[in-house]
C-alpha cells in the first residue's frame, strides 16, 4: 500500500470502482458458502446458525458498554496481539486493524509502518483516530461481516482482531468475513487474534460462539492457512501461496453451497 495519511486512507476506501467491488463481493460470497458447507460437518459450527438471512448491517448489536470505546483502555487480549506484533513489523509493513478502539495502536505503530488502517462501527472513534493527527494512520466505517470490507483497498502484511466471532450473527457472515481476512493479506501476511477475546461471546449470543484453538485449528486447515500458537494466548493464521478454499476437492460446490 505505501505511505498513507489519513484522507488517502478514506480516499483509497471509497474510490474503488464500482464493478471492482461488485466482482470481489460475489467472489467472496462464493468462497464463504464454501467455506460454511465445510464448517457444517463440524462442531460447533453445526449448532449456530447458518445464514440469517441479512443484507445490511450483519453481526449483533451489543450493550452500549461494549460499543463506543474511544475513552476507554486498551483491553488485555488487545495488548497481547500488540506485544507479538512489536516483534513482527517491519518499517514497509502494512497493518489492518480491524476494531480500532481507542486507537492506541494506530499512535503505537502507525509512525513506524508504513501504514495502518483501522476499522470502527463508530463516527465517535473515527473522529477521534482524524483528531489525533497520526502519520501513517487512516480508519474508516466498514462492518467485518459485511461488504463494507469489500471496499478497503490494498492488501496487508497484518490484519489483527481481537474477538472475530464475539458478535457474529451467523455461521455465513462469519464465514464472510475469514474470506475478506485472507483475500487482505498480502503473501505470508498474518492474521493475529487472542484466545480471552476468540472465546468471549457478547451477552444474549449464542454460546457455541465460543471458540478455542481446536476451532481456529480447523479454519486454518480448511482455508489452507497455516496456524501457530504464538503465545500460550496468541494465536496467528498465515497466508501462503495455496491459501484459499480448494474448489476442485471441496466435499461441497457451489451451488451446493448456496441451497445451504
Amino acid at each position: 500500500m505505501g505511505h498513507t495519511d489519513r484522507n488517502e486512507g478514506r480516499t483509497a476506501y471509497s474510490a474503488i470502482p464500482s464493478d471492482l467491488v461488485k466482482r470481489r463481493a460475489a467472489m467472496r460470497d462464493r468462497d464463504a458458502r464454501l467455506l460454511m458447507a465445510r464448517l457444517a460437518t463440524y462442531s460447533p459450527f453445526d449448532r449456530l446458525l447458518q445464514n440469517c438471512g441479512k443484507e445490511h448491517d450483519p453481526g449483533i448489536d451489543s450493550t452500549p458498554e461494549w460499543q463506543v470505546w474511544t475513552n476507554r483502555p486498551t483491553t488485555p487480549d488487545q495488548l497481547a496481539i500488540e506485544e507479538q506484533l512489536e516483534h513482527l513489523i517491519t518499517a514497509s509493513s502494512c497493518v489492518l486493524h480491524v476494531g480500532v478502539g481507542n486507537s492506541s495502536l494506530g499512535r503505537r505503530f502507525a509512525p513506524r509502518v508504513a501504514a495502518v488502517v483501522g476499522t470502527t462501527l463508530h463516527d465517535e472513534e473515527r473522529i477521534l483516530s482524524e483528531n489525533e493527527g497520526i502519520e501513517n494512520y487512516a480508519v474508516v466505517r466498514a462492518n467485518k461481516y459485511s461488504e463494507d470490507m469489500d471496499r478497503i483497498a490494498g492488501q496487508f502484511n497484518f490484519v489483527l482482531d481481537n474477538n472475530p466471532a464475539t458478535f457474529a450473527c451467523c455461521v455465513f457472515h462469519f464465514c464472510r468475513m475469514m474470506i475478506a481476512y485472507l483475500d487482505l493479506l498480502r503473501s505470508e501476511g498474518v492474521f493475529l487474534t487472542a484466545q480471552p477475546g476468540w472465546g468471549w461471546v457478547v451477552r444474549g449470543n449464542d454460546p457455541n460462539w465460543s471458540f478455542g484453538w481446536n476451532e481456529w485449528a480447523l479454519l486454518g486447515e480448511i482455508l489452507r492457512m497455516p496456524v501457530s500458537r504464538v503465545t500460550n494466548s496468541v494465536y496467528s493464521m498465515q497466508r501462503s501461496p495455496d491459501s484459499g478454499i480448494d474448489h476442485q476437492h471441496s466435499a461441497f460446490d457451489v451451488h451446493d453451497a448456496q441451497r445451504g
